[in-house]
Protein backbone atom coordinates (compact mmCIF):
# COMPACT_ATOMS: atom_id res chain seq x y z
CA UNK A 1 0.00 0.00 0.00
CA UNK A 2 2.97 1.98 0.92
CA UNK A 3 4.62 1.74 -2.57
CA UNK A 4 1.06 2.10 -4.59
CA UNK A 5 0.68 5.78 -2.35
CA UNK A 6 4.34 6.30 -3.33
CA UNK A 7 4.44 5.91 -6.67
CA UNK A 8 0.95 8.06 -6.90
CA UNK A 9 2.72 11.13 -5.52
CA UNK A 10 5.67 10.68 -7.39
CA UNK A 11 3.09 10.56 -10.78
CA UNK A 12 1.55 13.55 -8.96
CA UNK A 13 4.15 15.66 -9.00
CA UNK A 14 5.53 14.60 -12.23
CA UNK A 15 1.97 15.88 -13.43
CA UNK A 16 2.50 18.89 -11.40
CA UNK A 17 5.76 19.78 -13.30
CA UNK A 18 5.14 19.40 -16.85
CA UNK A 19 1.69 21.55 -15.89
CA UNK A 20 3.79 24.11 -14.71
CA UNK A 21 5.70 23.88 -17.25
CA UNK A 22 3.05 24.16 -20.30
CA UNK A 23 2.44 27.25 -18.55
CA UNK A 24 5.05 28.81 -18.98
CA UNK A 25 5.16 27.98 -22.17
CA UNK A 26 1.32 29.03 -23.22
CA UNK A 27 2.68 32.88 -21.26
CA UNK A 28 6.07 33.13 -23.15
CA UNK A 29 5.11 31.59 -26.83
CA UNK A 30 1.38 32.04 -27.33
CA UNK A 31 0.64 35.77 -28.28
CA UNK A 32 -3.11 36.45 -27.05
CA UNK A 33 -5.49 38.26 -25.58
CA UNK A 34 -3.79 38.51 -21.52
CA UNK A 35 -7.51 37.78 -20.52
CA UNK A 36 -7.31 34.61 -22.34
CA UNK A 37 -3.89 33.63 -20.91
CA UNK A 38 -4.93 34.06 -17.28
CA UNK A 39 -7.59 32.07 -18.07
CA UNK A 40 -5.71 29.35 -19.44
CA UNK A 41 -3.46 29.26 -16.80
CA UNK A 42 -6.32 29.22 -14.19
CA UNK A 43 -7.60 25.63 -15.87
CA UNK A 44 -4.36 24.25 -16.37
CA UNK A 45 -2.81 24.89 -12.93
CA UNK A 46 -6.62 24.23 -11.20
CA UNK A 47 -7.49 20.96 -13.40
CA UNK A 48 -4.05 19.79 -14.16
CA UNK A 49 -4.41 16.98 -16.55
CA UNK A 50 -8.32 18.19 -17.48
CA UNK A 51 -7.07 21.03 -17.80
CA UNK A 52 -4.19 20.25 -20.12
CA UNK A 53 -6.59 18.26 -22.25
CA UNK A 54 -8.98 21.13 -22.63
CA UNK A 55 -5.79 23.17 -24.14
CA UNK A 56 -5.48 20.87 -26.60
CA UNK A 57 -8.67 20.52 -28.23
CA UNK A 58 -10.36 24.12 -27.23
CA UNK A 59 -7.22 26.69 -26.44
CA UNK A 60 -5.44 26.24 -29.87
CA UNK A 61 -6.33 29.21 -32.16
CA UNK A 62 -6.85 27.23 -35.85
CA UNK A 63 -7.60 31.09 -37.51
CA UNK A 64 -4.27 31.55 -37.34
CA UNK A 65 -3.58 28.25 -38.55
CA UNK A 66 -6.15 28.96 -41.45
CA UNK A 67 -4.96 31.93 -42.41
CA UNK A 68 -1.56 30.76 -42.91
CA UNK A 69 -2.82 27.88 -45.41
CA UNK A 70 -4.73 30.62 -46.99
CA UNK A 71 -1.74 33.27 -47.75
CA UNK A 72 0.45 29.95 -48.91
CA UNK A 73 -2.04 29.05 -51.38
CA UNK A 74 -2.17 32.46 -52.66
CA UNK A 75 1.78 33.20 -52.73
CA UNK A 76 1.30 29.34 -54.54
CA UNK A 77 -0.73 30.75 -57.20
CA UNK A 78 1.08 34.25 -57.34
CA UNK A 79 4.40 31.78 -58.30
CA UNK A 80 3.08 30.49 -60.75
CA UNK A 81 1.87 33.50 -62.58
CA UNK A 82 4.97 34.91 -61.88
CA UNK A 83 6.97 32.04 -63.71
CA UNK A 84 4.46 32.29 -66.48
CA UNK A 85 5.23 35.37 -66.85
CA UNK A 86 8.85 35.22 -66.82
CA UNK A 87 8.60 32.66 -69.80
CA UNK A 88 6.23 35.28 -71.84
CA UNK A 89 8.91 38.39 -71.54
CA UNK A 90 11.35 36.12 -72.57
CA UNK A 91 9.91 35.19 -75.82
CA UNK A 92 10.83 36.58 -79.51
CA UNK A 93 7.37 37.18 -80.34
CA UNK A 94 6.92 39.48 -76.91
CA UNK A 95 9.82 41.84 -77.74
CA UNK A 96 8.38 42.06 -81.66
CA UNK A 97 5.36 43.13 -80.40
CA UNK A 98 6.21 45.65 -77.55
CA UNK A 99 9.32 47.85 -78.70
CA UNK A 100 8.73 49.43 -76.14
CA UNK A 101 9.81 47.41 -73.42
CA UNK A 102 13.35 46.53 -74.42
CA UNK A 103 14.16 50.56 -73.37
CA UNK A 104 13.25 48.87 -69.57
CA UNK A 105 13.74 45.04 -69.61
CA UNK A 106 16.02 45.56 -67.20
CA UNK A 107 14.02 47.32 -64.79
CA UNK A 108 11.12 44.50 -65.44
CA UNK A 109 13.02 42.08 -65.22
CA UNK A 110 14.43 43.09 -61.57
CA UNK A 111 10.60 43.83 -60.53
CA UNK A 112 9.82 41.06 -61.50
CA UNK A 113 12.29 38.44 -59.83
CA UNK A 114 13.00 40.79 -56.82
CA UNK A 115 9.47 41.83 -55.55
CA UNK A 116 6.83 39.69 -57.59
CA UNK A 117 5.63 42.60 -59.05
CA UNK A 118 4.24 41.53 -62.51
CA UNK A 119 4.51 43.66 -65.81
CA UNK A 120 1.16 45.02 -67.17
CA UNK A 121 -0.11 47.38 -70.58
CA UNK A 122 -2.25 49.94 -71.10
CA UNK A 123 -2.26 51.30 -67.60
CA UNK A 124 -3.04 54.53 -66.85
CA UNK A 125 -2.02 57.15 -64.22
CA UNK A 126 -3.76 60.72 -62.91
CA UNK A 127 -0.95 63.30 -60.74
CA UNK A 128 -3.00 64.86 -58.13
CA UNK A 129 -1.25 68.28 -56.52
CA UNK A 130 -3.84 69.02 -54.28
CA UNK A 131 -6.09 67.26 -51.49
CA UNK A 132 -8.77 68.63 -53.27
CA UNK A 133 -8.12 67.81 -56.66
CA UNK A 134 -7.89 64.21 -54.94
CA UNK A 135 -10.77 63.56 -53.35
CA UNK A 136 -12.83 65.40 -56.15
CA UNK A 137 -11.98 62.99 -58.43
CA UNK A 138 -12.41 59.87 -56.16
CA UNK A 139 -16.14 61.55 -55.13
CA UNK A 140 -16.93 61.55 -59.01
CA UNK A 141 -15.36 58.15 -59.61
Amino acid sequence: MENFLSSYVLTFSNLIWVNILLALLLVFFERRNPTSTWLWLMVLLFLPVVGFILYLFIGQDMRKKKKFKIKEEEDNYFDVIVADQEKTLSTKEFLKNNLGYRKYDEIIKLNLVGNKAIYTNDNDIELFFSGEDKFRALLNS
